[in-house]
């Protein structure tokens, strides 16, 4: 062993607080998501077209709360922090290689996960965003950035086509086929409700590789290039910071970025409002709504890394910022053991369905708790996450500082 290989792994970076804090926040709004997901049927509700509101205050307000969390951010934030990771992708075989293992290590643990654990899986998705974002690894970080905002507005061009049909086809015909849609979902829920009731292992697998299917086709449009985008527009961030650059912590980018905060949030308040008051609208307000949706979650998510990697330094010495960010050094761990807790019970113990989203909630609350606590206990042992390690044993790393 040479001098200088011997220097590069003895000598351990200081670990960054921006990544870990994306992604505890990411985790903390994927928590209070697939909770309710997994013990309840609130996603068929949701892609049906019916209200989930059920006139029971505490239900009601677990509902808004459900609703109010952009999923694309939580996800965004994530894959903006793998993109640190990813950064030096393009720096040389040897690091394009563990590149490619870690994230086929992802892609494998999220296909396991999708299908015999939950259906919601991510991990899959991000293994294919990983893929295609890497073969943009050698442009500058202002092309990745820009080619990455190009991909995330890319599912735009459904939106505006589904704008237009439905100024140009009547109403009702826009409602007939609304319908079909809903009864669709409805059909698919009354099957989920039988197979994840009945107890039956081969019945609950059936069912569960149904809905995976259906969840991929569903996000695979939208989702999937906004994942693409964001990683490349991480890596594009991550790569400026490496290289020492002042853009972002300009007084200019400041007031530019708390302007899309404000706007994005905006947007995503009307969405919201239309999907709560109108669930079942099929017109131009639906499809506004609709653009809303696709566009604030990930500028938000974009906008808000940024400002974390402004604040860094004043951010540190919040304790509870800390309490978040150890949370973000073991989100691959938190996440499939959520999984796997709330599928024991929603389909092990057929506790599916018979949760109220108010319930749901409080053990999405509770959970996040209980992990926060085993991330500060792990984080001051200096010992790694179950899965975190598992990655880093088939990578064969010895660099903590990558993501």
């Amino acid at each position: 062993m040479t001098t200088e290989s011997r220097t590069r792994e003895d000598v351990v970076p200081a670990r960054l607080l921006g990544p870990d804090l994306l992604r505890g926040v990411g985790i903390i709004l994927l928590l209070l998501t697939n909770v309710p997901l997994i013990l309840t049927p609130i996603r068929y509700d949701q892609v049906a077209g019916a209200s989930p509101f059920t006139g029971i205050p505490a239900d009601d307000a677990a509902v808004v709360l459900f609703l109010s969390v952009p999923t694309m951010t939580g996800m965004g934030m994530f894959v903006l922090a793998m993109g640190h990771g990813l950064a030096r992708a393009g720096a040389g075989r040897r690091d394009f290689r563990y590149a490619v293992i870690r994230l086929a290590v992802i892609g494998m643990l999220g296909l396991l996960h999708g299908l015999l654990i939950w259906w919601g899986d991510i991990l899959f998705s991000y293994f294919i965003a990983g893929v295609i974002a890497l073969y943009f690894r050698f442009r500058q970080p202002v092309a990745q950035i820009a080619i990455g905002a190009s991909i995330t507005m890319f599912p735009l061009v459904l939106v505006v086509a589904d704008l237009l049909a439905r100024i140009g086809t009547p109403r009702d015909g826009s409602a007939d086929a609304m319908s079909s849609v809903a009864d669709a979902y409805r059909g698919l829920q009354d099957d989920a409700a039988r197979a994840y009731g009945s107890h039956d292992a081969a019945a609950i697998l059936q069912q569960r590789l149904t809905d995976w299917l259906v969840y991929m086709q569903d996000f695979a449009p939208v989702g999937l290039p906004q994942l693409v985008g964001l990683l490349l527009i991480g890596i594009g961030i991550s790569r400026l910071r490496a290289a020492g650059s002042a853009v972002l912590a300009t007084r200019g980018a400041r007031s530019v970025l708390v302007t899309v905060v404000v706007v994005a949030g905006a947007a995503y308040l009307f969405q919201l409002g239309v999907q709560t008051l109108l669930p079942q609208d099929t017109g131009v307000l639906s499809a506004l709504a609709t653009w809303c949706q696709v566009v604030a979650p990930p500028v938000l998510a974009v906008a808000i890394y940024v400002l974390i990697l402004i604040r860094e330094k004043r951010l540190s010495a919040s304790p509870l910022v800390r309490a978040v960010a150890a949370m973000g050094r073991y989100p691959l761990s938190i996440y499939i053991f959520t999984s796997i807790v709330c599928a024991i019970a929603a389909y092990g113990l057929g506790y599916y369905g018979h949760v109220s989203a108010s319930g749901a909630v409080a053990v999405g609350v509770v959970l996040t708790v209980v992990f926060a606590l085993l991330s500060i206990a792990l984080e001051r042992a200096g010992r790694q996450g179950p899965m975190e390690s598992l990655i880093r044993f088939v990578v064969k790393r010895r660099r903590p500082d990558q993501a």
